[in-house]
């Protein structure tokens, strides 16, 4: 039973992680005013913070439907952004390359979370590998704000 309390708190904690592209947000928007599209990508990430808190709190059953909803919006999250980020928003060529270099890692570190969690759910590689994706997802979400 420890052991599981481990895993969600790390669960939890690195869902948590999402609110630091909002902070970054809002700190770095303190002189300037964020466009309609960023204000929307802003609320959805904190709702996206919910979901993820409110499901890693009780991670069982694996395919509850908080999880479902929390996995479709997950995926909505990933599509805006990235279509945001790489088309809509003026960024310099680097920082377009760097943000495909974090959606490749997302991708691979999502691989081998879903990988693993299919094996053995909530064992310790699917707590590691989802906790460094949310890690490497949330920082990537702060390219919105820039």
């Amino acid at each position: 039973m420890r052991a599981l309390k481990w895993k969600q708190n790390t669960f939890v904690f690195s869902s948590f992680l999402y609110l630091g592209s909002c902070l970054f947000c809002l700190f770095h928007t303190r002189y300037r005013v964020l466009s309609p599209i960023e204000e929307i990508l802003f609320v959805s990430i904190l709702i996206q913070t919910l979901l993820s808190v409110g499901y890693w709190v009780n991670p069982f059953p694996p395919f509850s439907p908080i999880h479902i909803v929390d996995g479709i919006f997950a995926k909505i999250n990933v599509f805006a952004f990235s279509v945001y980020i790489l088309f809509l928003k003026p960024l310099s060529l680097f920082h377009r390359f760097s943000f495909l270099g974090l959606l490749f890692l997302a991708g691979i570190l999502f691989y081998q979370s879903d990988y693993h969690s299919r094996q053995t759910w909530c064992c310790r590689e699917h707590t590691f590998w989802h906790a460094f994706f949310h890690m490497v997802s949330s920082y990537g979400t702060t390219y919105a704000f820039l």
